[in-house]
């Protein structure tokens, strides 16, 4: 028998090193970093949403009918406005034909509507006191509008 062994046979034995802890603690950052710019693009853009806007101006101008910053009959006109640009209508009345996720509500609808076209174009105007029933349920049409 030949004993035909090179310089590097015992080489092909050794172990690798085992990477530092570093390198293991940087990986762990980035990835952190990473989950956390994902966080703030996704509620940033989850805060830009148009429906989100619309119910901070709608948070808003209920409380400055409360600080009577707005007299009643502003504050019903720009409620009207708010939900206009929230159902993308031109107008708002109370025959319009709802979607037809909504059209068992149409009551509702009609009830809201004659509400508010009554204090928006009577002579009476609306309380600060009257106007937290009008908001919430003018909430209540733009969480559930599709």
């Amino acid at each position: 028998m030949n004993n035909t062994r090179g310089k590097l046979d015992g080489i092909i034995d050794i172990i690798a090193p085992t990477p530092p802890v570093e390198a293991a603690v940087d990986v762990l950052s980035w990835l952190l970093l990473g989950l956390v710019m994902l966080a703030a693009v996704v509620a940033y853009l989850w805060f830009r949403r148009p429906r989100q806007r619309l119910r901070r101006e709608l948070t808003a101008l209920h409380n400055a009918v409360r600080h009577n910053v707005f007299d009643g009959r502003a504050a019903v006109y720009r409620l009207s406005a708010l939900l206009r640009q929230a159902c993308h209508r031109q107008q708002l009345h109370a025959q319009q034909p709802l979607p037809d996720k909504l059209r068992h509500q149409q009551l509702r609808w009609q009830a809201f509507m004659e509400q508010l076209d009554h204090y928006r174009y009577s002579p009476d105007t609306l309380s600060a006191s009257d106007f937290p029933a009008l908001a919430t349920e003018a909430q209540y049409w733009l969480k559930v509008w599709p």
